[in-house]
């Protein structure tokens, strides 16, 4: 019997038609890797697989087209999850120019590009959150997660939000309409204590950050959570 469940955050009629399996050598050398789709039937007990056949570059080509033309959409591969007004994403390692507000201690390191860890962002009822990754390629359930070095954030990952536009498309729709809104606010208060692991502090960090090649490890601060355990709590 086959088990599934698709959470399309919509109102959408959807049957189970058919599926691929992915088969991939094992042992040494080159890998083979075969593909078989196989028709879903009506079984005794509910839906089956029915008997498969070899998955030709002709019927792949079809697929793609079909999807194409019902209007199908390519997820971003920095999506992780998405729900009804909910997605999480992560963006990698990079240069970043934090904006301080006037008037602040840290308004001479204004808008001074600077290495950043890649970050982990979560949206939910339209409000962001937002830790800190060592990884260098696309997180797990189980990757341990860091304070985000950043000013306006709480020690929960919460972003003070203040005057930061919000855009109104779903979420995993405008990832990056999301990251430009948080990058070009003006961060005004450290709400967490425990920004970095710099020995001199954080200024003295966003200093030695203008030259360095990427973020370094030792200066995130562990939050003690894993990404799926963060993710899923309220």
């Amino acid at each position: 019997m086959i088990h599934t469940h698709i959470d399309t955050g919509a109102s959408v009629d959807l049957e189970l038609r058919e599926a691929l399996l992915v088969y991939a050598s094992g042992g040494y050398g080159t890998e083979r890797v075969y593909v078989e789709v196989r028709p879903i039937i009506d079984g005794p007990d509910g839906p089956e697989y029915g008997a498969g056949v070899p998955a030709d570059p002709e019927y792949l080509a079809r697929m793609l087209r079909s999807g194409t033309s019902r209007g199908l959409d390519l997820l971003s591969p920095r999506l992780l999850a998405q729900g009804p007004e909910e997605a999480a994403w992560w963006s990698p390692a990079g240069l970043h120019r934090p904006l301080f507000v006037a008037g602040s201690r840290m308004a001479r390191h204004s808008g001074i590009a600077v290495r950043m860890p890649a970050l982990l962002y979560h949206v939910r009822d339209r409000r962001l959150r937002i830790r800190a990754l060592a990884c260098r390629g696309r997180p797990g359930p189980k990757t341990p997660l860091y304070i985000a070095p950043l000013w306006n954030i709480y020690q929960n990952g919460s972003l003070c939000m203040g005057t930061m536009p919000v855009p109104t498309a779903p979420p995993a729709e405008c990832m990056d309409a999301w990251e430009r809104a948080f990058w070009d606010s003006a961060f005004t208060t450290p709400h967490d204590a425990r920004l970095c692991g710099h020995p001199k502090g954080y200024a003295a960090m966003l200093r030695a950050l203008r030259t360095l090649p990427r973020f370094p490890t030792p200066w995130l601060v562990p939050s003690e959570e894993r990404l799926e355990e963060w993710l899923t709590k309220r």
